[in-house]
């Protein structure tokens, strides 16, 4: 069965490493129709939701490209490393974003849900004008610094 949901994950990997506007709708193969997911920015259920979503992440960046870094698997779950890089829209510099997606798969191999595991705080909030300075002083104050 391990051996089915490392199959599965390295399926789903690739879809996210080649994902382009024309990719998109292959989404529907890996994924259960009621697929749960979860970031720190979104959240929703539904494979027409997901894909709502990953189609305004293309829409709204420039040059989107997924890295897979590593993949481990358990008897019905895969983690997966990743790397997002892009460039807001209209802006040359390049900006990453670092994280691992725990994705539970279903009796029939699909991704049932897929939580995704990254600082938004660090990656996204301190990059932006003023509050990526209230940011790292709410940082530095938890830290006790």
């Amino acid at each position: 069965m391990q051996e089915a949901v490392e199959q599965a994950a390295r399926a789903y990997a690739a879809f996210f490493e080649s994902l382009t506007p024309e990719t998109l709708p292959g989404l529907r193969r890996l994924v259960a129709p009621d697929v749960q997911f979860r970031d720190p920015l979104h959240e929703g259920r539904g494979v027409d939701a997901m894909q709502r979503g990953l189609k305004a992440l293309l829409d709204n960046v420039d040059d989107p490209r997924f890295t897979i870094r590593s993949i481990a698997t358990t008897e019905h779950t895969a983690f997966i490393g990743w790397t997002l890089a892009f460039r807001r829209k209209g802006r040359r510099s390049l900006w990453t974003i670092t994280g691992v997606s725990e994705v539970r798969f279903d009796a029939q191999d699909r991704v049932a849900s897929q939580v995704n595991h990254w600082d938004s705080g660090g990656q996204i909030y301190e990059h932006i004008p003023m509050l990526g300075g209230l940011m790292r002083t709410i940082r530095r104050q938890i830290a006790g610094q």
